[in-house]
């Protein structure tokens, strides 16, 4: 047993330090601090050596001294087995797994106790329970033994507003209202002027519950912490609050209690593990405590309920006993993890991995062009944007050059009678996306119309922009979607035309990148009725990679597009990870995201055996609804953020996502509904192209998940700064998950995280298309998108080594940043 002296403070004895409402009762300057197992010791000191040992660390205890009276405890009954614990004034230490890794953050793990004290229920297993009479001790302020602080509200004034089970007693999301609620001892609420105006500015998706902005801002505190070898400043909650408070189980409440003796009103908060408490009268950095949750436990545990004292065994090893964790929480098997091999390189992630469709549509009719939209090149460059799709859709296969066309902002849609060229790109259009493309840093890829056989018209736009102007467009992708076009070229003809155009192209210019061919589906699916027998590559992506020009011409890049659903209302179909009893190469995985681990490696065995790159040159959700708001909300962002990494690792070198700015659903920006094209707006997907473009490198490197259908993970390093190792984690599930990260060929000494949620994760109506997403809780503003990204401040993450655990919450992408 490892002890450690407290000494007294000021030179007295002892000392009873009443900052707001902890109330902390020092022992004697004889007393001692014991840890009955060194990963106690080791957890304790991370936080509160800092606190113990420096006057200036500027910040009350995270777990205090030792409970008076619960130095013997040193074990409880759980799931039929003894488990270490520990009791300390501010919570209760446990280590559910002593033959787990002791160098994970959770080998120890904090008790709610908090939910325990509010229901009675003292949890002794996973799912097993005693019911005792809910704590009659005071949530904060002086002990209310005899008649001390006889009004004070007690953990069982609070059971009618708690989120114990699901998210019972919930709150919708009420940001920046000022928070005027009290309760008092009977339960009752009512509202009140508030010695302090303070507001919400969290919430929790889970428990539904907000949460106060003094609470929210002490969770993202830094500090000094401990890393065993000496001080370095970091995140005081290990950049985890969760793992040191849980989840909020109510909302913020003004209370009435004492403080040595005298009447206070304090705000205070039931997290699962914690209380918190804001007294405005405290100095600067003790305003917000934590409350006794371990003193009030072990009070109401031990001496009001006669709990027996168990001694665990020397002996006892249990081999697989569940940690008390949150719920909902997914458990993770034993031995499975998040593991990266920073050593081995899947694929180059360039910034073409980040492309955009433009459908010109949206610039015809009175409408200005790509380069006049306000906001919309900072925007684009904000997300690194490297390659612009032009002009978009089935409407490629009708549209013609035309250098003397002038545009006229009063032409209809067209009809058919002006066929076959409907509409045409004009130069003023053209000389936009230009602009466009120079000031974002973008490459352009030009959409061929081959539908109407004419070589010699797409050479002169070649022409146009390559040598007469000297743009540079240098991807040309030939025919759209011509495997669902109705009275379309046969793949043998599309072959025969690729020939053709490759010549006539390629003459004028023999740097640019012919690419075909923009399929529907990449197998055969659209031409033989979509049984979920048809397994065979589509034929117009075989026979116009066979082919060879005349002139000894070949395509240079193979494209396909890919949507997971067609007039889809179910999440589940978005974030569908595979179809059960599917082969693996039938087409139906084209509906999952599975498709991204099957297909790009086929193309490369069964066609271009590598010899050339692959792209896909439209993907989104829904490809027949353009309304649907899965196309571009916060569900979207997530399914977009694992999709880029997973085509990425699998073998795509460049995507262009289905749109880039239009007015419908499809689009990351689109103009605003009230100022029209004046005011641009951003939807909460377009924040998955800043977590990648902002927080993840340029070589995608070995990694694997547990579990692909909840959680997945892509890893990376920067050439240009080879101490980092960057990882996204997508968590789709709708419960934290704690996963373990191992690390092979990297040792990290710190790390950051970003972190992108949402209130309303898994809201589907319209609104959610504009709905508010965040970064580390900073949502940007389109029209300024750089200033944005600046105010987003890393939290710090405390690690060291090749291993460590992170919880993970539900609905989130997290960007960890780890240096060497």
């Amino acid at each position: 047993m490892k002890k450690l002296i407290i000494p007294g403070v000021f030179g007295l004895g002892f000392v009873v330090i009443a900052l707001g409402v902890g109330l902390i009762l020092w022992k004697p300057a004889s007393a001692t601090l014991s840890f009955t197992d060194p990963a106690f010791e080791k957890t304790w000191n991370g936080l509160d050596k800092a606190v113990f040992e420096q006057a200036a660390a500027g910040r009350g205890y995270t777990w205090g001294p030792v409970v008076v009276g619960a130095e013997s405890i040193s074990g409880e009954s759980y799931n039929g087995t003894v488990r270490k614990v520990a009791y300390f004034e501010k919570a209760r230490m446990e280590i559910n797994n002593p033959a787990g890794n002791k160098n994970d953050l959770f080998y120890v793990t904090t008790g709610l106790l908090v939910k325990e004290l509010v229901t009675g229920l003292r949890q002794d297993g996973d799912e097993t329970f005693t019911q005792l009479p809910p704590s009659t001790v005071q949530v904060a302020g002086d002990p209310n033994d005899g008649n001390a602080n006889p009004n004070a509200p007690t953990y069982a004034s609070f059971r009618n507003v708690v989120t114990i089970f699901g998210n019972q007693n919930g709150k919708p999301s009420s940001n920046s209202s000022i928070i005027t609620a009290s309760i008092d001892k009977a339960g009752n609420i009512s509202s009140i002027n508030p010695p302090e105006t303070h507001s919400s500015s969290g919430y929790d998706d889970v428990t539904q519950h907000n949460i106060a902005d003094v609470f929210v801002d002490y969770g993202k505190n830094t500090g000094k912490v401990w890393n065993g070898n000496s001080y370095l400043n970091s995140s005081i909650f290990y950049g985890n609050p969760t793992y040191v408070l849980g989840r909020p189980i109510s909302e913020p409440f003004w209370i009435s209690t004492q403080v040595a003796g005298s009447d206070r009103m304090v705000l205070v908060q039931l997290f699962e593990r914690r209380v918190l408490t804001y007294t405005p009268s405290n100095p600067v950095g003790f305003k917000v405590e934590m409350g006794n949750v371990g003193q009030h436990y072990y009070k109401w545990r031990y001496t009001l309920n006669n709990s027996p004292i168990i001694t665990p065994p020397a002996t006892t090893v249990p081999t697989t006993t569940a940690a008390a964790t949150p719920q909902p929480t997914r458990a993770v098997p034993a031995g499975k993890a998040l593991n990266v091999n920073f050593g081995v390189d899947k694929n180059t992630f360039s910034n073409k991995m980040l492309g955009v469709n433009f459908v010109n549509w949206e610039h015809s009719w009175g409408k200005p062009y790509p380069s006049e939209v306000p906001g919309l090149v900072q925007a684009l460059k904000a997300a690194n944007v490297g390659l612009i799709r032009y002009a978009g859709g089935n409407w490629s296969n009708s549209v013609g050059w035309d250098r003397n066309q002038v545009r006229d902002p009063n032409i209809g849609w067209p009809d058919g009678k002006t066929g076959p060229y409907y509409f045409q790109y004009n130069p003023e259009e053209i000389d936009s996306v230009a602009t466009l493309a120079k000031a974002v840093g973008a490459d352009v890829m030009i959409e061929v119309n081959i539908f109407t056989s004419n070589p010699a018209m797409w050479a002169d736009m070649v022409k146009y922009t390559n040598v007469e102007h000297n743009y540079g467009f240098k991807y040309w992708e030939l025919g759209n979607e011509l495997d669902a076009a109705k009275n379309g070229p046969t793949p043998d003809e599309y072959a025969n035309d690729v020939s053709a155009y490759l010549d006539a192209m390629l003459a004028v210019d023999p740097s640019i990148q012919v690419i075909a061919s923009g399929v529907a589906s990449p197998y055969e699916a659209t031409r033989q009725n979509y049984s979920d027998t048809i397994t065979s590559l589509s034929e117009y992506l075989t026979k116009p990679f066979a082919v060879t020009s005349p002139k000894g011409a070949k395509i240079q890049a193979v494209s396909y597009h890919w949507y997971q659903a067609c007039n889809s209302n179910d999440p589940a179909d978005l974030t569908r990870y595979t179809w059960s009893n599917i082969a693996d190469n039938s087409w139906r995985n084209t509906y999952s995201r599975k498709q991204a681990d099957i297909f790009p490696p086929r193309i490369t065995k069964e066609l271009t055996k590598g010899t050339i790159p692959q792209g896909v040159t439209e993907y989104n959700f829904d490809a027949c609804n353009f309304d649907n708001p899965m196309n571009g909300n916060f569900l979207n962002a997530l399914w977009t953020a694992d999709v880029l990494g997973r085509m990425n690792y699998n073998g795509v070198n460049f995507a262009t996502r289905w749109e880039g700015y239009a007015t419908q659903s499809y689009s990351i920006i689109y103009p605003d509904k009230v100022n029209g094209t004046t005011i641009i707006n951003v939807s909460p997907a377009y924040y998955a192209y800043l977590m990648y473009a902002n927080y993840f490198g340029d070589k995608i490197v070995e990694s694997s998940s547990f579990d692909n259908a909840n959680i997945s993970i892509w890893a990376s390093r920067d050439t240009s700064d080879p101490s980092k190792l960057k990882l996204m984690v997508t968590n789709l599930s709708g419960s934290d998950i704690t996963a373990p990260i191992n690390l092979a060929g990297f040792n990290a000494s710190s790390g950051s995280v970003y972190q992108m949620k949402s209130a309303n994760p898994t809201e589907i109506t319209k609104a959610s298309l504009d709905a508010t997403a965040t970064i580390n809780d900073v949502s940007v503003d389109a029209m300024n998108v750089a200033g944005s990204l600046a105010s987003i401040k890393p939290v710090p993450l405390a690690v060291s080594g090749s291993a460590f655990n992170y919880v993970f919450p539900a609905y989130t992408t997290t960007a960890i940043i780890l240096t060497k």
